[in-house]
């Protein structure tokens, strides 16, 4: 997730994603400056993980279900907080 929100950050790498491998037209843009992760199960820890570990990227997490398992016990010791 950082390695794509690197390359989206890029303006040269986020063209070449956007245009030519997305095949997004000319007319759509990514509002960076809001960035929002999400995921579902694992994918929701693995947007949780992105969001502490990107504070200053990432706005907003969204998650459905996530698989809390593998920081269960830090969140048992309250080593882990999600605010």
């Amino acid at each position: 997730m950082r390695a794509l929100i690197d390359e989206l950050t890029n303006l040269e790498s986020r063209e070449v994603i956007m245009r030519k491998k997305l095949r997004f037209g000319s007319g759509i843009s990514l509002d960076l400056s809001s960035l929002i992760v999400a995921g579902h199960s694992f994918g929701g820890m693995t947007a949780i993980e992105t969001a502490v570990l990107e504070p200053e990227r990432v706005k907003t997490c969204i998650t459905m279900d996530p698989w809390l398992f593998t920081r269960h016990q830090a969140i048992l010791n309250k080593d882990y907080r999600l605010i």
